[in-house]
């Protein structure tokens, strides 16, 4: 998947990738920022620590971890935020740039509960991106 971000009135290429492979590729491509996922044929979930520690490796752009433990809604039980929770410390601890994410209530409307734990999980500066879940 392909997005172009404006931010700060910047439109800049960012790419979805779920390999090292395919990261080298888009910075060769003109990628500003890539969208680090595992599974994009099921819409892309939480990349692994030890992708994430390669693709660092490999490419100097800024990288986003997606947050997302499994395909389906984004309506997450609290076993799921609490292992998102602990994806997230080690991600950002190995080096993630950013994290996308995106939560729902079960009548499918933004839970702004669960995304207030993800921001406030990581209390640092790092940059937020709302994931396309509605």
């Amino acid at each position: 998947m392909v997005f172009c971000s404006v931010v700060r009135s910047i439109m800049f290429l960012e790419v979805c990738v779920d390999s090292v492979e395919s990261a080298i590729l888009s910075c060769l491509g003109g990628a500003k920022r890539l969208e680090l996922c595992s599974s994009l044929e099921l819409g892309g979930l939480t990349p692994s620590v030890g992708l994430l520690s390669e693709v660092k490796k490999n490419v100097s752009i800024p990288v986003f971890c997606m947050l997302r433990p499994r395909s389906g809604d984004f309506c997450y039980s609290s076993h799921e935020i609490a292992s998102l929770k602990i994806d997230m410390k080690l991600l950002y601890d190995t080096g993630a740039d950013g994290f996308v994410f995106g939560a729902l209530k079960d009548d499918y409307t933004l839970d702004y509960n669960t995304c207030k734990i993800f921001i406030q999980c990581i209390e640092r500066n790092i940059e937020w991106t709302f994931s396309s879940c509605i």
